[in-house]
């Protein structure tokens, strides 16, 4: 989805990430790319994902889904997280090896082109976090957000409408990497608890606008 088509979209994601990375908690904010944002046009995923060296990923499928600005601002919150704590090198290391990590977060552009680039952005679709790293994610998520204008518990938001539609993953959570959602609600309220953050939703005036400014022709 092309930045010169659709710049409303690209500046409202923009300005959403420039407020998360202005958190006191984010490291890498001036070696990272978090100001590269790629809308992908994809109604069918509901997804977003940061590369390492901080290029972010968001499909319309993931933005359409959500009802508010919050929930998705804690998504990406949730994305940065594994990026800050470097997941995403870490699990990627192990498929591709250093270097090509590296070659990667030193000469990777916000269009990514290459096999090597287009075999790792492949491997990020489907990319398994182990549950701390998932929870510490959240976490994170919380914090950075409860240094801004979002319910710092929006990351919940999605998890929690994942749930009441039915559309978890039913897999038992012994059997799974990843926390089941229930248990990532509970982790996720426990630490708004201890931060005691606010959770006041945003208006969704301009987040619906922004939606129905999204295509809608096939992808």
């Amino acid at each position: 989805m092309p930045e010169r088509e659709y710049p409303r979209a690209y500046a409202y994601i923009r300005e959403m990430v420039s407020e998360i990375t202005m958190s006191e908690s984010i490291q890498y904010d001036n070696l990272y790319k978090y100001d590269s944002i790629r809308i992908i046009h994809r109604d069918d995923i509901l997804n977003a994902f940061c590369t390492p060296g901080g290029y972010i990923y968001v499909y319309t499928g993931l933005i359409k889904y959500l009802d508010h600005p919050d929930h998705l601002a804690g998504v990406i919150g949730h994305e940065i997280a594994h990026a800050e704590l470097r997941h995403s090198a870490i699990r990627l290391q192990k498929e591709f090896g250093r270097d090509k990590i590296l070659d990667f977060i030193l000469f990777s552009s916000a269009g990514v082109g290459g096999y090597i680039q287009a075999r790792i952005l492949s491997q990020m679709l489907t990319l398994d976090y182990s549950r701390d790293q998932e929870t510490e994610a959240d976490e994170l998520s919380v914090v950075y957000l409860s240094e801004s204008r979002f319910a710092c518990d929006g990351v919940g938001g999605f998890f929690r409408k994942l749930v009441e539609r039915g559309e978890d993953d039913a897999i038992p959570e012994f059997l799974s990497d990843h926390p089941d959602s229930k248990k990532r609600i509970s982790n996720i309220d426990a630490k708004v608890a201890s931060l005691r953050c606010n959770c006041d939703l945003s208006s969704t005036e301009t987040w619906e606008a922004l939606k129905k400014s999204l295509p809608t022709t096939p992808q």
